[in-house]
């Protein structure tokens, strides 16, 4: 039996309790070695909460063994397997299925019993309890610090630098002024309010060599994050942040904790509010370029020369967009001096990826999969509706000389209450196989030809690209996890992993951050393709003129022959 071993820790203080990954792994590989297994690797994640299911070597695991690389899991406690009772429960199924065990080597149960089954349950809610009352108890603890005025960790902002001191012999955080950056920070301030923009206020200061704490040059959103920040007036805000619902990024106000006059202000309040209401007065009177208009692309384009994502730009014209396209976020936010990479003309590169994807996810191996897929769950269903066919016919059988039997008995003189309710249980009964069989019987399995599968799979590539760009771009984002952009090509990298002629092994060339490892369809399809992932295009005319045009006929620094790739 081919063994795995998964740890986790999610904080130094768990480790410091005795559950360190090496006590962990230790104490695993001795249980392994007890039962005789064959130890092949272990997959460990620090510092990541088991009330989180996208941890990295978690999702490693999970897809390993999708490709039936190990037998059984074993883990130190359940609770390092997961402490969301639901997630357990599903992932436990879904490794179940494919035939995976995962046992503890410190909580020694056997699953497979129903006993077994109970007393596990009993634990992850157990685990469940803690991680919630312990998540409940490190708020509160929190947010009492909040409010005395105290940090609760994190880098202080811009301007600040970490000052600690004494309460009662307990450690506290607070800041103290940097004077280096803390000029810095005025002169942001000054600028923003004699009206100079934040993109020129950006330009200034990184063409002065100015750089933030972590020695990156300041961006729009740097520059707005410091002057939308209260700690400038001296006012600690905490518990602002919404890292829970997907799409909001900060909680209702009445959940902040607010304390004025902690820190030593940087920016007089007066300077600081009336840049505030500015801001109001321009969200209130900007209408944004893309506002209504859901993109194909959205948050698949990636910039090879700097990492940062690529937006839609247009214009809006008689409600029609002209002469849209996808640019490097950082290009347009600072300019060409700091990424000069290519600028891509929206239709053309929405449908050449649309045209790529479809053509490599419905090949005449995929469909061929389709179809041995297909036929394989007709011939169950069949079995299955012959066997049901059987057993209700078998038990009909015996219900109706059952029924007879207590006539019998009806007409020989017994009776009573029971006797009734008895005959009467036994005639629903015989309605509802009855009702059964006759829905078995007209239960038509249609057994669709390859032709009739090629036919289908043809109506949705037709289709695929008629749908609403919000729904393609949900679409799109089943297949792709992201798209690098080059001055001179474009690399698409799936969510799913190339395969050589059903080799299990990955081709080297293979992405190695794939996060969702195998992409399976509605049918369960595992894709296998040939190739290599990524996939590079090969650069063509059309698209390479894709900003000419567009607006003030960009041209590409470069000098390559084919500027926008593919």
């Amino acid at each position: 039996m081919r063994a795995v071993i998964y740890a986790r820790v999610s904080s130094d203080e768990q480790a410091d309790r005795g559950l360190s990954i090496p006590a962990q792994i230790k104490i695993c590989k001795e249980f392994i070695k007890r039962e005789k297994w064959e130890f092949t690797k272990d997959y460990i994640d620090e510092a990541i909460s088991g009330l989180k299911s996208n941890r990295p070597s978690f999702l490693e695991m999970l897809s390993d063994a999708q490709e039936k690389k190990f037998d059984m899991i074993v883990v130190y406690s359940l609770s390092r397997f997961s402490r969301d009772r639901f997630d357990a429960i599903t992932k436990k199924k879904l490794l179940g299925d494919i035939g995976v065990k995962i046992i503890s080597a410190t909580e020694p149960i056997d699953s497979t019993t129903p006993e077994g089954k109970l007393l596990e349950g009993i634990i992850e809610s157990i685990n469940e309890f803690y991680s919630a009352n312990l998540s409940r108890e490190t708020f509160r603890g929190l947010k009492a610090n909040a409010e005395m005025g105290f940090r609760n960790g994190g880098v202080p902002p811009f301007g600040y630098k970490r000052k600690e001191m004494a309460i009662n012999g307990v450690k506290k955080a607070t800041c103290e002024i940097d004077v280096k950056e803390a000029e810095i920070v005025k002169r942001i301030f000054k600028f923003a309010y004699e009206g100079v923009g934040i993109k020129k206020t950006c330009v200034i200061l990184n063409n002065e060599g100015f750089r933030t704490k972590k020695e990156k040059i300041f961006t729009p959103s740097t520059v707005r994050g410091i002057l939308i920040n209260e700690a400038y007036i001296g006012t600690l805000v905490w518990n602002k942040q919404d890292k829970k619902t997907k799409g909001v990024k900060y909680k209702d106000k009445k959940y902040w904790i607010r304390k004025e006059s902690v820190f030593p202000p940087i920016i007089n309040k007066e300077i600081f509010y009336a840049i505030q209401k500015s801001f109001e007065e321009n969200r209130i009177n900007h209408s944004p370029k893309s506002v209504g208009r859901p993109h194909i692309l959205s948050g698949l384009l990636k910039c090879g020369n700097c990492k940062s994502n690529y937006i839609f730009q247009g214009y809006i014209k008689k409600g029609n967009y002209r002469n849209a396209y996808y640019k490097c976020a950082l290009r347009q936010k600072l300019g060409s001096k700091y990424c000069d990479n290519v600028v891509l003309k929206s239709a053309l590169i929405e449908e050449k990826i649309i045209k790529i994807v479809l053509e490599k996810i419905y090949s005449e191996e995929n469909i061929n999969k389709i179809f041995e897929l297909y036929k394989k769950d007709y011939d169950k269903r069949i079995k299955e509706g012959k066997n049901d066919k059987n057993l209700f016919a078998t038990e009909l059988k015996e219900v109706k000389e059952k029924i007879n039997n207590v006539l019998k008995a009806i007409e020989k003189g017994f009776s009573g209450d029971e006797l009734k309710e008895r005959l009467n249980e036994l005639k629903k009964r015989q309605e509802e196989l009855t009702s059964k069989l006759s829905k078995n019987d007209n239960n038509i399995e249609f057994n669709y030809s390859y032709e009739d599968i090629k036919g289908f799979t043809g109506m949705l590539q037709n289709l695929i690209p008629q749908l609403p760009p919000e729904k393609l771009n949900r679409v799109l984002k089943l297949f792709i996890r992201e798209i690098f952009v080059y001055p001179d090509r474009c690399i698409i990298f799936y969510t799913f992993n190339f395969k050589k002629n059903g080799n299990n092994n990955e081709d080297s060339n293979s992405n190695p951050n794939n996060s969702e490892d195998l992409l399976k369809n509605s049918l369960n399809l595992e894709i296998k393709t040939e190739g290599l992932n990524p996939l590079s295009f090969i650069p063509n005319q059309n698209i390479s003129r894709g900003f000419d045009g567009c607006r003030g006929r960009e041209s590409n620094p470069h000098g390559a022959p084919n500027p926008c790739g593919f």
